[in-house]
């Protein structure tokens, strides 16, 4: 009998929508904002191109590449929603041109779609912006469905967020984006799906390790690597297509929008068109994919010189030989971050040294020759977090000396030739163009710089320095070309393909790459004196990068527990069928032969362009509705509020109406953040009653009576970021200054005994934070090695009650511990107030354990010493109630000193959960403190529950 949902009240569905909406609260709003991605370089002057579906913002000087998106864009309007049956409303485009990031994302809160101008150098045969218009429009399309029946209300009673919620809810994120890949992959001749090394971790996974729950598939795991959500989604989307019709992600998203009350929506659609429940719609698809990827497996035995040996997903990339006994490596693992290793195999014991930690980077090459070592790394702007650059490395074997070649500067896959002492580069400048560099390999001075007339990869010089290799993209996919540095002729090698080739070698007048036209991944081998092509061969799942030392050709080859360093020699090459296997899962997503943009190209069309006006646009509301949030807090009280953030990111507000459920009384508030300057300027400002509970005096009656007043606050505060990253650490300072101005009257219910006690206050805050970190393994509780101090002095120097002064400085140190990710904070706290009576509230840390206890010591010492321990990694679900990931401890021990001397010793027991299957991790756990108060020589146990959602 089939339970009838709307006549039911549900626990489960209440706990549900309770949890979001404070999700929703917790992570939107720590600072006033919703989701801010950071600004842009604070000059730019923008222009637009304003349509009937979107509205392009761009850069000025990058207004070829904003005509040429907006074709795309304008395409995938027409086209990319049809298989939803949805007409999509007019969303904000901006287009971030001084970033060295791939990337892009749709935000529903505010609305709009950022896109930043860096083609990886993995990427398949699409032009970058193309790419771009058809996911991402895709994501539009998806989110726009929503807005129909019930959550249309939602929209207009909460606005953007109200929408968000429900997405957030009910919309996994293995159908958001795989639904995005197969419309990237169906809608063209490319996309990821076609690509043999999209599905290479899921198939290797399958084959060799078996299908993982469904919880750890969809929610990862500290345990296990796990495919991410754009690999598993493309394969159940494309599947739900082929087994249960071509309208079952429609109808899912139709239902959930005219539903989101039902207790599961999404899985009750999917039970409506599959007769399957979510979870077992994922058991019946991945034990497809088993059946059909055992029958692509190989038995081609390799040479492997380097694997994982521990349990752990561990990989190796770029090995390559340094000498004939030692191997270098880029190390990779879920256990410990990136780090270049050598490798010595003697007597079978394999021994591994590193030599450094680099910093952040794509690695889309590691070059080594002549005991020399080159790649890029990623340098942040110091205040403007889209302006970012990718500098030029070089580290040497012989003096083991690091060095950065390049300052400001955007290169990108370094090639080493040893005789020429060159390194050649792909550059791309801030308005997208791109060019090919040649840089001193001494000084990284520029040599020569040959321009593109669009995008190259997999750069390569040939051993006698005089020839350079390259795939340059075309019409019809990436052409092989090379390139004589004496003469600038240039000569095709291998003409354009559609296939996913990377990767360039050339040994002995032969030309070897990869290719995966066979459904895998494999190395080919040309002859440039007979022309003829073959394989040479047979991995299971898929080759990486491909080197040379003597004789040997060296490759990395996947495997489920991670890449691995393989061999094969070069005198003995077995070639292959050039069989092709292609598992066509996209083409459920055809709508017809007609809706391709590379056979049917968008118009290319010239857009009317105009300025932007930065003052104009200062203000864009996206949500609002009948709830008040404290943005110091996180508490929500019913109320009225107005939320703006702009498109550019520099101006946040949050403003309205709120009723204070804690006293009773009525608040009016604006907090405002600009940050468009260099330096950013919060404004907080409110005008609120306030109540106060007494006893009564009377001892013949018991109860309270409350006193109320008003009070009007305003405080301005001016702070300057400069962060910076260097090989493994990042940094950062931030100095700031603050002005609060309170005022407390009285009203017709304030009685004469607590008038005197009103205030008016003017107070001065200074202060300056800096920090070191190392960057955090995925396993680690906290760095491994980090530092960070701050100095706060306030005052009130001018008018008003005197608050007196207070000083604090405070230290924080992060050391390993006993195990690998368990660590060890120290925390350290001295603090100076002049005034014991109406003076300022503590900065230091106060003793974990001390509830409801304001020190008035004149001089304060702290210490907190606390050990973060991992426990467990158990991928445990229980029902869909919550799945856990890891369970953890924290030991600590606090000791406050000063004119009242305190302890706290104790434990946290904290578990890594997902609740309800949302996506957000929450660490939730109880705190149990014994607590000493040596001056009124008092003991307690106090227990706590602790709670935290981060995203």
């Amino acid at each position: 009998m089939e339970i009838n949902n709307r006549a039911i009240v549900n626990h489960y569905l209440i706990i549900k929508l309770l949890f979001l909406f404070g999700l929703l609260v917790v992570v939107t709003d720590a600072h006033s904002q919703f989701y801010n991605t950071g600004q842009d370089r604070g000059s730019i002057k923008w222009k637009q191109i304003d349509t009937e579906k979107f509205r392009l913002v761009y850069p000025q000087f990058a207004e070829q590449k904003a005509q040429n998106f907006a074709n795309k864009l304008l395409w995938a309007s027409q086209n990319v929603g049809k298989g939803l049956d949805t007409t999509t409303t007019k969303v904000d485009v901006i287009m971030h041109m001084e970033s060295s990031t791939s990337n892009a994302m749709v935000i529903w809160a505010p609305k709009r779609m950022e896109v930043h101008a860096l083609s990886p150098q993995n990427t398949y045969a699409e032009e970058w912006f193309e790419q771009l218009a058809l996911h991402e429009y895709r994501h539009v399309v998806q989110i726009d469905k929503l807005n129909e029946g019930f959550t249309k209300i939602i929209s207009i009673v909460f606005g953007e967020m109200g929408t968000s919620v429900v997405l957030g809810a009910y919309l996994p994120l293995w159908y958001l984006e795989g639904d995005a890949v197969a419309i990237e992959t169906s809608l063209s001749n490319t996309g990821r799906g076609r690509e043999a090394n999209f599905n290479m971790p899921l198939r290797a996974q399958i084959t060799e390790k078996g299908k993982y729950s469904y919880d750890k598939a969809t929610m990862g795991s500290y345990h296990n690597f796990v495919p991410d959500h754009y690999i598993l989604g493309y394969h159940l989307v494309t599947l739900g297509k082929i087994n249960y019709g071509k309208d079952i992600w429609k109808n899912t998203e139709s239902f959930i929008a005219r539903n989101p009350y039902y207790i599961v929506p999404f899985s009750h659609s999917i039970k409506k068109h599959s007769s399957l429940r979510k979870r077992a719609f994922y058991n019946a698809s991945m034990d497809t994919l088993n059946n059909m990827w055992q029958r692509q497996t190989s038995d081609f035995v390799l040479d492997t010189v380097l694997c994982n040996h521990s349990k752990l997903f561990t990989s190796y990339t770029h090995s390559q030989y340094l000498n004939d006994t030692v191997m270098f490596s880029h190390k990779t693992g879920i256990n410990e971050i990136g780090s270049f290793v050598l490798i010595s195999n003697e007597d079978n014991v394999q021994n591994q040294k590193r030599i450094l930690l680099p910093g952040y980077s794509s690695f889309d090459n590691i070059t080594l020759q002549d005991s020399t070592l080159f790649w890029t790394e990623t340098r942040y702007h110091n205040r403007w977090e889209h302006l970012k650059y990718s500098v030029l490395m070089k580290y040497n074997f012989r003096n083991n000396k690091r060095e950065q070649l390049s300052r400001n500067t955007r290169l990108y896959s370094p090639t080493y030739n040893s005789k020429s002492k060159t390194v050649a580069c792909l550059q791309q400048s801030v308005s997208g163009d791109y060019s090919l560099v040649l840089l001193s390999s001494e000084s990284g001075e520029l040599i020569k710089e040959i321009s593109m007339p669009s995008f190259i990869k997999n750069i390569y010089i040939d051993d006698s320095g005089e020839n350079i290799y390259y795939y340059i993209l075309r019409d019809k996919g990436f052409e092989l070309i090379e390139y004589n540095v004496a003469s600038e002729k240039q000569n095709e090698i291998l003409p354009p393909s559609l296939n996913n080739r990377n990767k360039i070698l050339k040994f002995d007048n032969c030309i070897y790459f990869t290719d995966d036209i066979n459904g895998v991944s494999n190395i080919y081998k040309k002859s440039l004196a007979s022309n003829q092509i073959s394989r040479i061969t047979d991995v299971a799942f898929g080759v990486g990068n491909i080197n040379k030392w003597k004789n040997k050709l060296v490759f990395d080859n996947y495997t489920s527990s991670g890449w691995q360093a393989t061999t094969i020699n070069m005198d003995n090459i077995q070639l292959f069928d050039n069989l092709v296997f292609e598992h066509k899962l996209y083409e459920s997503y055809i709508i017809d032969s007609n809706t391709n943009i590379q056979k049917n190209k968008p118009a290319d069309s010239l857009f009317t362009s105009n300025k932007y006006s930065k003052i104009g646009h200062l203000f864009k509301l996206h949500s609002w509705g009948p709830i008040a949030v404290n943005i110091d807090n996180t508490k929500v009280n019913p109320g009225l509020s107005f939320i703006s953030q702009n498109l550019l990111s520099t101006l946040e507000l949050n403003m309205g109406y709120e009723y204070k459920l804690d006293e009773l009384t009525n608040k009016i508030y604006a907090n405002v953040d600009y940050k468009a300057w260099p330096v950013v300027v919060s404004l907080r400002t409110s005008y609120q009653g306030r109540r106060e509970y007494v006893p009564l005096e009377d001892q013949h009656y018991y109860g309270y009576e409350s006193y109320t007043w008003n009070e009007t606050s305003l405080g301005i505060f001016l702070y300057r970021g400069f962060r910076f990253n260097k090989n493994a650490y990042n940094y950062y300072v931030q100095p700031s200054i603050g002005i609060s101005y309170l005022d407390q009257n009285s009203n017709s219910h304030t009685p004469d005994i607590i008038k005197d006690d009103l205030n008016e206050i003017l107070s001065m805050s200074y202060s300056i934070y800096t920090s070191a970190m190392r960057r955090t393994a995925i396993r680690d509780l906290q760095p491994r090695i980090g530092q960070s101090l701050k100095a706060t002095y306030a005052h009130t120097p001018i008018i008003g009650a005197d608050l007196g002064d207070i000083l604090a400085m405070e230290s924080t140190t992060y050391l390993p511990f006993i195990t690998r990710h368990s660590g060890m904070k120290t925390y350290i706290g001295l603090q100076y107030k002049n005034k014991e009576q109406f003076s300022y509230s503590n900065i230091i840390e106060m003793p974990r354990g001390l509830v409801g206890v304001i020190s008035n010591n004149s001089e304060s010492f702290i210490i907190k010493q606390t050990f973060a321990i991992p426990l467990l990694y158990p991928d445990i679900s229980i029902s869909s109630l919550a799945y856990i990931k890891r369970v953890k401890t924290y030991l600590f021990a606090d000791y406050l000193f000063g004119d009242d001397l305190y302890s706290s010793i104790g434990a946290d027991i904290r578990f890594d959960v997902h609740f309800l299957r949302t996506i957000a991790p929450v660490d939730i756990g109880l705190r149990t403190s014994f607590v000493t108060d040596y001056s009124n020589n008092e003991q307690q146990v106090v227990y706590q529950f602790l709670l935290s959602i981060s995203i």
